[in-house]
């Protein structure tokens, strides 16, 4: 796992998510209160598939009643590309779950479009019979070599019957979105919209793009943290708070909110705190 994926420690892992009590803040919630909120709203929850340590089956069936999607991390070509059966079992239908997947953090830009086309495909390939129903990709960094090399992936998904909108770019460090928004359209690409990227990396200009919000198909929620961990989302400051009622303000109805939290007690209070949010913004129905 990438470093920022922080282990969680023994005493969290003791604990199972409806036993956590919230943090004072939220004294007035209880856990059946969050799977109730859920119900109510025009948005779906996804949590990533490690939020305790274990495999992915034993992640989806901590999930499974609590969440409604999980992101199936596929952040290393190499190892993901050997998954098998004993990786994503066939039991992972029946968890009462959907899904979609995140691509290698670690994709190789300067390759051949060809190539990465390949290896997207494998990974896609080998999650078909849970019809995953997005993909999330880094781009490039540089918004020359995306303007070259998106169009072509483009090309190269119709020519094999893939559907270009259920692929979502993320805003990453060095590349905004901001200078390729308009060949992300032209592609028939999406927008995955990360909080903790957008505030880490001074993405002011992003949410200044007209009709952004048409284009964000989901939203990745955490805290920015030291040495890009991913932190709960109660540890956001002023500004970051205010950044997350813009976006709730804004989404359209059907976004995805994936918690890109990596450890369950960061996890759990983020549902808390995400929740506490939608209740004093009107987002409840």
């Amino acid at each position: 796992m990438p470093e920022y994926i922080k282990e969680a420690d023994s005493d969290c892992c003791e604990n199972r998510i409806g036993k956590f009590s919230p943090c004072s803040k939220y004294s007035d919630w209880n856990f059946s209160d969050i799977f109730s909120f859920i119900e109510r709203i025009d948005f779906k929850f996804a949590a990533p598939s490690w939020v305790i340590p274990g495999t992915i089956l034993k992640n989806c069936e901590y999930l499974s009643g609590r969440i409604e999607e999980v992101c199936l991390l596929f952040f290393e070509t190499e190892s993901c590309l050997k998954y098998g059966a004993a990786d994503l079992p066939d039991e992972l239908r029946n968890k009462d779950l959907s899904y979609h997947t995140h691509l290698p953090l670690d994709l190789d830009w300067c390759n051949p479009v060809t190539e990465i086309f390949s290896i997207i495909k494998k990974l896609v390939n080998k999650v078909a019979f849970l019809d995953p129903a997005a993909h999330v990709l880094h781009p490039p960094v540089d918004s020359d070599l995306c303007r070259k090399v998106l169009p072509e992936l483009s090309s190269l998904m119709k020519q094999s019957g893939m559907n270009g909108s259920f692929f979502l770019l993320e805003n990453i460090k060095g590349n905004d979105l901001c200078d390729i928004v308009d060949v992300i359209d032209e592609c028939g690409f999406g927008i995955c919209f990360d909080l903790g990227h957008y505030l880490s990396y001074s993405q002011d200009g992003l949410t200044d793009i007209p009709d952004l919000w048409d284009h964000v198909k989901m939203v990745h929620l955490n805290a920015p943290g030291e040495d890009s961990r991913h932190e709960s989302l109660d540890m956001l400051d002023e500004k970051g708070v205010a950044v997350l009622d813009e976006v709730l303000g804004n989404v359209r109805p059907g976004t995805v909110f994936t918690i890109e939290v990596f450890e369950e007690r960061g996890f759990v209070d983020s549902l808390y705190f995400l929740a506490d949010r939608f209740r004093k913004n009107g987002g409840c129905k």
